[in-house]
């Protein structure tokens, strides 16, 4: 009587099985009964008890990790770098502010500061994200460099026309 195995028995209704009984027929396969025997019980193809037992066994292996919470690993990484982001905007900001107290911030100096370095995160902040920030137009920064190198785009005339219309844009704007 002591060698009788429990016997888990057949399917329920609609041909569903509660985790139980799934747990119950994989420590069984495990113990050492004959898989096709305990299909046959169970009413379900041993392909089924297959996977089952692999599921089982799988999880398994993620309770015994050192470190459990890899979902949580990988939102820390988002967040982490969220942070970044939020940290090299707010350098930016910090040094729109130093270059503002003497006025504007020029399109070169966006284009040195995009060259640098944050000290946070170690990556080049790059023309895109301070012209973002500071609110400069990178076609601007890129029509200052040609014109710092001598090629003016339109000829001498065009930056004339440029130069008086910023001017008296500038003059005539209520802020």
């Amino acid at each position: 009587m002591g060698d009788e195995k429990p016997r888990v028995s057949r399917l329920g209704r609609a041909g569903r099985m509660t985790v139980t009984r799934k747990r119950e027929a994989v420590i069984r396969l495990l113990r050492g009964d004959d898989l096709e025997l305990v299909s046959r019980e169970l009413g379900v193809t041993a392909a089924t008890l297959s996977n089952w037992r692999e599921a089982f066994l799988s999880g398994g292996d993620c309770a015994l990790k050192d470190r459990p919470g890899d979902d949580r690993q990988e939102l820390i990484k988002r967040l982490e770098a969220k942070i970044g982001q939020i940290t090299m905007d707010n350098e930016l900001l910090r040094e729109k502010i130093v270059r503002m107290e003497g006025g504007h911030p020029r399109a070169t100096e966006a284009e040195a500061i995009s060259r640098s370095v944050s000290a946070y995160t170690s990556q080049y902040y790059g023309l895109s994200r301070v012209c973002e920030v500071w609110g400069v137009a990178r076609s601007t920064v890129y029509w200052q460099r040609r014109v710092q190198q001598g090629r003016f785009p339109g000829g001498v005339r065009a930056l004339w026309v440029l130069v008086v219309t910023r001017s008296w844009w500038t003059r005539s704007r209520p802020y």
